[in-house]
């Protein structure tokens, strides 16, 4: 075939411009992914197109011309004609967002609404639920997080999750399981579910749960799949089977920790993939979530216990009394860890046989809970005899524990004997001995105590220790007390807490104390506090470390201080271990006193003179030294000790003195007149140096002496000098500089200027001297001046401010000739001795060239940055640190900087990950030491927070004048843009290739000869042939011949279509099946979705199509079809078999009841009689099990018709209450009611709620012998809600979820105590949900039952107050009416004889009754005679059925109007109406009793009578 032949150049069709224009919209709507609607501005459907009819509400003939209230609710329609007239009015786009129930699942679409033609709206629907869920998904994810923290317990948390995933799956059925995998457990805190009651923790076993958590993958297991595991082992059925199980994993690093599981019993509701992966996600960040919360909650329990312990542990330490410390710790440890009983065994050693025994020696149990009783003597057991297996861990300091179902024999008699389900001894170590263990029991469930119960119960145990060990060396302190108390020396005894455990008498007369006010007190309540914290802390420290020794300042209790001298010692126990200290102190105030007055005696000279700075010497009437300080010391070098006894000769510089004259001022001096000179001294090192030295005359014990202070006047000597040179150097330097250099007072005034200020102003010095500033500054330059001035003055006044600190002022000036010029001026104030300012010293040079350059460097800069700002690319500049010197604002942007200067000094590392900043850094500094530059380098650069920027970037050297690199010069242009497009055009390509080369489905293209010129490598899997071979062959080679031909006539046909196609006509791509020839001969079925290929002309060259095996699909579909005919026909037996039954039990028990009947009325044999109302009470319940199957037949097959109407509630009540009320005397019950609210009104259906309440009341009489029964009417949020309560025998709890079972009662199998088929209350709760109500019950066993219905009272206005519809609208035959017609004549049509004979018994009393057995002979009789009536038989045997004969007896004249009553045992849904539309005016079911006959013919009378 070749479709070029058949056409040449579409050109020869349609303009050019059309065609394309037409492919390009058809190319749009084929790109677009969901749906376009049109609609008028009111509302209405116009058009649609869709590339997916999944996404539609209805068929599209049922959506054109439909309004859009008929999809949407109210409030949806409201919002979509507002956006319309919006878009209308505006013509702009509206968007909106909205929900739609489709496939019974929850869909999310976004609508954009663009106005076109001036009134119509065109709509653009995406289908966006994906999105939704995903935004939900991440939004619970998140709130999942936060709720760690907001929640207050696991429980919340789990409430919490369920609540979350409920917001986007049905989770009516939840819950969620934990594993142990230490004990191999699963539990279930969190559960939910309408059917299964909240499983107890057990063993994890082969459960749906457990295979997720063994596994550690999710699972949707439908009814199918889970059959499959069950075959396979995988799993066993546990608990009500689902519709839909699915469950996930909860995992913390890669481990299970437990599942996520929801499910559903309705085949309304199911899961799905997409259903699969959401609550994969949610269970991604919930696992994390419970396992934070379940860390925290153990937290927090720990913590408790580690305050009981705690508080437990201060008992022990500050309860005086061991035995009532110890009972009152096993108490609040026992009542915090839940245990019932907690006890201590002390060990004891027979030192005969070395045996190890336990003695019980203390105990507490919680209420209810017994001692321990044995039946041998606990106190004195052997512990090798009770604890076989663990007394060893014990003396191995490990803990021993177990459950009672770990053990057996002995053991496990004994612990059941004492009612211990579960145990944990814990030893009590004293000095790394074994004294004793502590015990806890519960007695009510077996536990595994927890790592963090049993490490703090160790530390407890080790108080206890501790305890025992304290009580231990109390008894030995209070033994060496006793022997202490005959010691005349201050004794006292402390613990290794420095607490007096015992003082001797000694000790309270000196420090005024009662024995009970020093025992337990600490020693430091006799220490002064004029004592240093330094000898406190050594008493303390190294008292327990060593025997201590020394003296310290006491007080008595009075508070009188005085000092002791103390000796302390350790006190050993037997293993070496210090348990005390013994303390003996003396008083040592009168020794003390005495040294402290020598010692005032000898200090009080030597202390006022080394109080001093300047060298003081004490020297005799020969000028010997009797003493110096310790300025002296240092002035000369020599120690204070030398200079005694000597003269001043050897301090002397060698002819610098003159001794004589310094020998008078001595002397003088001795006599009472002060002198002073100056003296060279000679220092140890040999060095000399001038002082200053004043002698006054003084008294040095009784000896009158001269004091000679002398001050080192090196410095002043040096200052004088360099101040003499520096004035000759300041007079040259100031009269040949050209800054100005000058002086000012603190009124600024001039005291000093250089003549240079001629040279730079013109001034004289005279000129200048008599100048103010103001004279010489212009005026902002002065202002500026004097505000600096002022602050200058102002931090003078703060002593911590810089006294030598240098202030700069640039200021314009004025010249002599009128000119400004600019300068800079250095000050600093001139100070006195103490540091104060006095004046102002100044250089002021002329910088008016530096101005003008900065000037011009300014603009030049503002130009450059003005430049760099413009430029989009990244600029900076660094230095050889690779630190920031500038950037440009491109820069600035990216590093979120608010000003380009604040990089300033910062680097890479401060902005950039560390790897990137790193490679950067390293790039630079290769530049800086090279030199040469990095021209055009694409980078990766990656911020801190990991956001990723692709960058071309140039970086050049920096060069000074002399060549040295000062820094680099970089400029990065942002390539991100054109990275992402390139690796966007890599991946798509790969991906094609890899699409194109490993999908399933296989590509190819053909020409318009269909010869292959492409196909992908899948074709192998496909059809066995490489492609290599494929490529050979032609495209009719591959398919069986009706496909081939049914493929070229499409192609053919989709060719011409392409060429000849209309404006708006859109060609979608041609999907087709067919049969392919493998290479191996088989044939399977394969789809084909082809579209032409055009060039760059639009001008079709070839064909794309996309093969896939659908041969599983075509399978799938046969078995489909297959089952679907089985299903119709196993409905269409069971409605025969049905309908059959219906009819052979109907029509026997027509002779049943009414002979039962008429016998019941006519025996006067009592026995006789009430055999005959037994025949008549189960021939009733024959027929009320059969109505109960049909009933339930018509709700399982739906075929039960709703017909809703305004009804009083209340009335229908009462007339059920009549029904009953004999049947309830007889009984001797009591039937009431309670109206609760009257004048009810509800739009239900009348005759099932009435169905409903004759069940209910039905049951309440049956199952009460004796009480009453009430039915009560009341409204509730909407719900008319009646109650039916007995107090009859009442219902067990556990029966209590099968009663609405089909087929189950309370009383099963042989020895039922009520007869029933267990079909009325399944009945009745189906009836209810009908009405979209609800039923509930309420039971205790031998008190009676309540059963409440709640139906919904629904709108009760004008748009519902109209007639109610009939149940079905029925061409019934029409029958005709005279003024005085009586019903004389009937004729009986009946086959069965017994019904005949009854039914003729019956009537013959008031009517003339004529009967016949078959169809022909009742055509014959009314062709022969006039009846009034006929009794119709449907089902006639043989020959002419009853609707047959009725038809033919229609034809005879005089029976056009006649009443033809179908009297018939077909009682299903429709019959009736089938046998009023082919004859029959009207109709009455097999069985019935005698009065319903005659009512049934005394109203057809009525009827025919005006």
């Amino acid at each position: 075939m070749s479709l070029s032949k058949n056409y040449e150049q579409k050109t020869n069709y349609e303009g050019k411009e059309w065609i394309e224009n037409n492919e390009n919209l058809k190319a749009i709507l084929k790109a677009i992914p969901d749906l376009i609607f049109i609609f008028d501005a009111g509302g209405v459907f116009v058009d649609f197109f869709t590339n997916d009819e999944s996404l539609l509400a209805a068929p599209r003939d049922k959506i054109i011309g439909k309004d859009i209230s008929e999809f949407f609710p109210e409030k949806e329609c409201e919002n979509f004609r507002s956006l319309f007239k919006l878009a209308i009015n505006t013509g702009e786009i509206q968007i909106t967002e909205y929900t739609m129930l489709l496939n019974s699942r929850l869909n999310y679409f976004e609508s954009k609404i663009v106005p076109v033609n001036g009134n119509k709206v065109l709509t653009l629907v995406r289908d966006i639920t994906l999105v939704k869920r995903s935004e939900m998904a991440r939004e619970s994810t998140h709130k999942i997080s936060e709720a760690i923290n907001s929640v207050h317990s696991l429980k919340d948390l789990f409430t919490f999750i369920h609540n979350e995933i409920a917001k986007v799956l049905s989770a009516n059925n939840f819950y969620i399981a934990l594993y142990d995998a230490n004990e191999q457990t699963i539990e279930f805190p969190y559960f939910v579910d309408e059917v299964d009651e909240i499983p107890q923790r057990k063993k994890a076993s082969r459960g749906l749960t457990e295979y997720v958590i063994r596994t550690g993958k999710s699972l949707l297991a439908t009814p199918g799949i889970f059959e499959e595991l069950v075959k396979s082992g995988e799993v066993e059925s546990i608990g009500e089977p689902s519709i839909d199980w699915l469950g996930v994993p909860l995992k913390v690093n890669d481990t299970a920790i437990g599942a996520i599981v929801i499910q559903t019993y309705k085949e309304k509701v199911r899961y799905s993939k997409d259903d699969k992966e959401y609550l994969e996600i949610i269970a991604s960040q919930a696992a994390t979530a419970i396992k934070r919360k379940q860390i925290e909650e153990e937290q927090v329990k720990l913590n408790e216990l580690i305050l009981t312990v705690a508080k437990a542990q201060e008992i022990l330490l500050t309860q005086a009394d061991t035995n009532t410390a110890i009972n009152k710790t096993l108490e609040i440890i026992g009542k915090a860890i839940n245990a019932d009983r907690v006890y201590i065994f002390e060990k004891f050693v027979n030192p005969s046989s070395d045996k190890i025994f336990a003695k019980k020696t203390y105990e507490w149990c919680s209420a209810g809970v017994k001692i321990h009783e044995v039946s041998f003597d606990l106190n004195s057991v052997e512990a090798y005899q009770f604890f076989p297996e663990w007394t060893e861990n014990i003396l191995n300091e490990k803990i021993a524990s177990g459950c009672i179902s770990d053990f057996d024999g002995y053991i496990k008699d004994t612990l059941a004997s004492q009612n211990i389900y579960s145990i944990l001894i814990v030893p009590i170590f004293i000095k790394n001995e074994l004294w004793g263990v502590v015990g806890f029991d519960d007695c009510k469930t077996e536990r595994r105590w927890t790592k963090n119960e049993i490490t703090v119960i160790n530390t407890l145990t080790n108080s206890l220790g501790n305890l025992l060990s304290r009580k231990k060396a109390e008894e030995t302190t209070l033994l060496l007390a006793h022997t202490m108390e005959s010691v005349s020396e201050i004794v006292s005894i402390t613990d290794l807490e420095d607490k007096f455990t015992f003082v001797n008498n000694a000790f309270l007369k000196v420090y005024g104390y009662t024995f009970d006010e020093v025992i337990g007190k600490h020693v430091g309540m006799l220490w002064s506090d004029n004592n240093s914290i330094e000898l406190q802390r050594d008493i303390l420290s190294n008292s327990h470390k060593e025997n201590w020794r020394g003296e310290l300042l006491n007080r008595t209790k009075d508070g009188k201080e005085f000092p002791i001298s103390l000796r302390t010692s350790r006190v050993k126990d037997g293993n070496g271990n210090v348990i005390g200290l013994v303390g003996i102190a003396e008083d040592i105030t009168e020794r003390k006193k005495t040294e402290e007055e020598l010692r005032i005696s000898q200090a009080t000279y030597l202390g006022i003179i080394n109080s001093v700075t300047e060298a003081i010497y004490v020297q005799d009437q020969n000028g010997r030294f009797l003493t110096v300080n310790r300025a002296a010391e240092k002035m000369y070098g020599y120690p204070c000790e030398y200079f005694v006894g000597k003269t001043p000769e050897f301090l002397s510089a060698p002819g610098k003195n003159d001794a004589n004259a310094v020998s008078g001022i001595l002397q003088r001096a001795i006599n009472g007149i002060p002198g002073s000179f100056e003296f060279w001294g000679l220092r140890k090192d040999g060095s000399i140096f001038p002082k200053d030295v004043s002698l006054s005359p003084g008294n040095y014990f009784g000896e009158k002496v001269a004091i000679a202070v002398a001050r080192d006047i090196s410095a002043r000597k040096k200052s004088e000098e360099e101040l003499k040179a520096t004035q000759e150097q300041f007079k040259l330097i100031s009269d040949n500089t050209l800054d100005i250099i000058w002086i000012r007072d603190l009124s600024l005034r001039f005291t000093y200027v250089s003549p240079s200020c001629f040279r730079m102003k013109g001034f004289t010095v005279k000129e200048v001297m008599n100048s103010m500033p103001e004279d010489i500054l212009t005026p902002g330059s002065y202002q500026n001046y004097m505000s600096i001035f002022s602050k200058e003055l102002e931090r003078e006044k703060d002593p911590a401010s810089d006294k030598n600190r240098t202030v700069i002022v640039d200021g314009q000036e004025i010249c002599k000739d009128g000119r400004i010029i600019w300068t800079e001026s250095l000050m600093n104030f001139i100070r006195d001795k103490e540091g104060n300012a006095v004046g102002i010293l100044g250089i002021t040079r002329d910088i008016t060239e530096r101005k003008k350059a900065e000037e011009l460097l300014a603009k030049e800069q503002a130009l450059m940055k003005s430049l760099m700002d413009t430029i989009p690319d990244c600029i900076y500049f660094k230095d050889t640190e690779s630190r920031y010197l500038s950037v440009n604002k491109s820069v600035s942007k990216i590093f979120n900087l608010k000003h380009p200067d604040d990089v300033y000094g910062k680097t890479d590392f401060d902005f950039f990950h560390i790897d990137h900043a790193q490679k950067t850094f390293e790039d630079e500094q290769s530049i800086i030491s090279n030199g040469k530059p990095m021209i055009t380098v694409e980078e990766r650069m990656l911020s801190k927070d990991h956001n990723e920027r692709w960058f071309s970037t140039t970086k050049m050297p920096m060069f000074d004048e002399s060549g040295n690199v000062t820094g680099i010069f970089g400029v990065s242009r942002d390539i991100t843009e054109k990275k992402i497009t390139e690796e966007s055009i890599r991946k798509s390509e790969e991906r094609y290739r890899l699409l194109a080369d490993n999908i399933g489905d296989v590509i190819f293209t053909l020409d318009l000869e269909l010869n292959f010129k492409y196909v992908s490598p899948s074709v192998k899997i496909l059809t066995g042939y490489n492609p290599e071979e494929v490529l050979t062959k032609h495209f009719s080679e591959l398919l069986t011949e009706p496909s081939y031909k049914n493929t070229e006539i499409a192609i053919k046909e989709e060719f011409h279509k392409n060429y000849f196609k209309g404006e708006d006509e859109i060609i979608p791509n041609r999907v087709m099946e067919v049969e392919l020839i493998k290479k191996n001969n088989v044939t399977t079925w394969v789809e084909i979705k082809s579209s032409f290929l055009r060039d760059e002309k639009e001008i079709i060259y070839g064909i794309l199509g996309v093969a896939r095996d659908i041969s599983l699909r075509k399978h799938a579909e046969q078995e489909i079809i297959r089952a679907k005919e089985k299903a119709e026909e196993v409905s269409r037996l069971k409605t025969s078999f049905l309908s059959n039954m219906s009819h052979e039990l109907r029509t026997p028990l027509v002779a049943i009841l009414g002979s039962a009947d008429i016998l019941t009325q006519e025996l006067s044999d009592p026995l006789l009689k009430k055999w005959a109302g037994s025949i008549l009470t189960s021939g009733k319940r024959l027929l009320e099990t059969q109505n109960l199957i049909l009933d339930l037949s018509k709700i399982e097959a739906e075929k039960v018709e709703v017909v809703y109407s305004i009804i009083s509630v209340e009335s229908t009540i009462k007339e059920v209450v009549t029904l009953f009320e004999p049947l309830a005397v007889k009984k001797g019950l009591a039937l009431k009611t309670e109206i609760k609210k009257k004048d009810i009104k509800a739009r239900l259906d009348e005759k099932i709620v009435r169905e409903v309440l004759y069940n209910l009341v039905n049951n309440a009489i049956k199952y009460t012998e004796n009480g009453d029964i009430t039915i009560s009417l009341n409204i509730e949020n909407e719900f008319a809600t009646i109650s039916v309560k007995d107090t009859g025998i009442g219902i067990p709890k556990e029966k209590l979820p099968i009663i609405f079972e089909e087929f189950r009662q309370v009383s099963e199998g042989r020895n039922r105590s009520f007869e029933g088929t267990g079909l009325g209350l399944t009945i009745t709760k189906r009836f209810v949900e009908l009405l979209k109500g609800n039923i509930e019950v309420k039971s205790k066993l031998g008190v009676g039952t309540e059963f409440v219905v709640k139906f919904p009272v629904g709108r009760i206005d004008s748009e519902t107050t109209v007639k109610a519809p009939a149940r079905k609208t029925i061409e019934r035959f029409k029958f005709e009416r005279s003024s005085s017609t009586q019903i004389k004549k009937i004729l009986l049509v009946e086959d069965d004889t017994i019904n005949s004979t009854l039914i003729s018994y019956y009537l013959s009393v008031s009517f003339e009754v004529t009967s016949v057995d078959s169809g022909i002979d009742a055509v014959k009789k009314a062709t022969e005679e006039q009846f009034d009536i006929i009794l119709m038989d449907i089902n006639l045997g043989r020959g002419m059925n009853g609707l047959e004969a009725t038809q033919q007896i229609r034809s005879i004249p005089g029976y056009e109007g006649i009443p033809v009553v179908a009297i018939t045992a077909f009682a299903m849904q429709g019959d009736r109406e089938e046998f009023l539309a082919h004859g029959c005016t009207h109709y009455i079911s097999k069985p019935f009793e005698k009065n319903e006959l005659l009512q049934l013919l005394s109203r057809i009378e009525a009827e025919l009578t005006f």
